[in-house]
């Protein structure tokens, strides 16, 4: 059984672990960073003879649309932020071309998408790895510090700022927005519930 695709955003760096059985597809090509984590994290760019001009004015976009929202940050920074980003927008792409598939995607699943890679691999994991203590289902306990709060508020503001205008820019190319919409499904999201009546 292969194992899923999953993402990893750590030291504000996107990253996308690829299973080991996919990995020799020649579809992409694969860097192995070694982060020290135990994991084989792979670092996920598309050939450039694979690349397609409309995946170029899509990156052009995105590149733009972070100078224009983010002025404070230093250009070189500010180069690296979006061009990280722009290769994890491409890799959810081309698995949504993978994934095939065609119809109109729901508000839920763009929305499930949204929330998925906003928070999913953020400070909430490790908050939430180890053994479950029942003492913190006391509701006069608390489960996380003020500190760890404000920590994760912060960094789901940053994801959100960024996929807010990710998927601006990825709204000016309608076809390449419904096969993200499909690739990020397939990536994290396909279990969730799509009945908003059904969501507290």
């Amino acid at each position: 059984m292969d194992t899923p695709l999953h993402p990893i955003y750590k030291d504000t760096t996107w990253y996308i672990i690829w299973a080991r059985r996919r990995a020799g597809g020649g579809a992409l090509r694969l860097d192995e960073r070694s982060r020290g984590t135990g994991i084989r994290p792979w670092r996920l760019q598309l050939p450039e003879e694979l690349r397609e001009p409309t995946l170029d004015e899509l990156d052009e976009r995105i590149a733009s649309a972070f100078q224009d929202a983010y002025p404070d940050v230093p250009p070189e920074d500010l180069k690296h932020m979006a061009r990280n980003f722009t290769q994890v927008v491409n890799g959810i792409i081309d698995i949504g071309r993978k994934v095939g598939g065609e119809g109109e995607h729901s508000h839920m699943d763009v929305a499930n998408s949204f929330v998925y890679w906003c928070v999913a691999n953020t400070r909430l994991d490790d908050l939430c790895s180890g053994e479950w203590d029942p003492a913190l289902e006391d509701s006069r306990v608390a489960r996380i510090s003020p500190r760890e709060k404000s920590m994760l508020m912060a960094e789901f503001v940053a994801r959100a700022a960024d996929w807010l205008l990710g998927m601006e820019a990825l709204r000016e190319f309608p076809e390449l927005y419904g096969t993200f919409i499909r690739g990020a499904v397939a990536l994290g999201t396909e279990g969730w519930e799509r009945n908003r009546g059904k969501l507290e």
